[in-house]
């Protein structure tokens, strides 16, 4: 696993994406932004297969039309460990003031409720620390699988 640091995360966010326009955005999104853009970045480098979790509504004429899981976290992360696929959801806040909505709360219950991992990170190094715990712990868990204690 690669272990970067916050410098090596913001230069690789500085490039914009050529041909695309930038979109204004309240000081709040933008740093919660900012956090999801840097933790996608570490979990590439550390060979994660990472998806955003995109939820909302759109206007659609007159009307409008919602998409994604209501509370969904924003990244659902799959990895391999010792040849088995782990799931995982986590939560992007921002580092100071961010709150999970009762959506989220009630998402990261059902999580739990069928042994999905669930975290809530503020910064793309947190989200490495805790999905390296995360590994960890998993790891520990199938290697205990199968031993019986006398």
């Amino acid at each position: 696993m690669v272990k970067i640091n916050m410098n090596q995360l913001n230069e690789l966010l500085k490039s914009p994406v050529p041909g695309r326009r930038t979109r204004h955005h309240s000081p709040k999104s933008e740093l919660e932004s900012s956090v999801v853009k840097q933790s996608i970045s570490v979990a590439r480098l550390n060979g994660w297969y990472v998806e955003r979790r995109n939820t909302g509504a759109a206007r659609n004429g007159k009307s409008f039309v919602r998409y994604g899981t209501t509370g969904g976290a924003d990244l659902i992360i799959v990895v391999t460990v010792n040849g088995l696929p782990l799931h995982i959801e986590a939560e992007a806040k921002r580092p100071t003031g961010g709150s999970q909505s009762s959506g989220q709360m009630r998402f990261e219950e059902t999580c739990k409720s069928f042994g999905i991992p669930y975290f809530i990170f503020t910064s793309g190094i947190e989200f490495e620390d805790k999905m390296k715990d995360i590994l960890d712990n998993f790891k520990k868990k199938l290697d205990n699988v199968g031993r019986v204690e006398l």
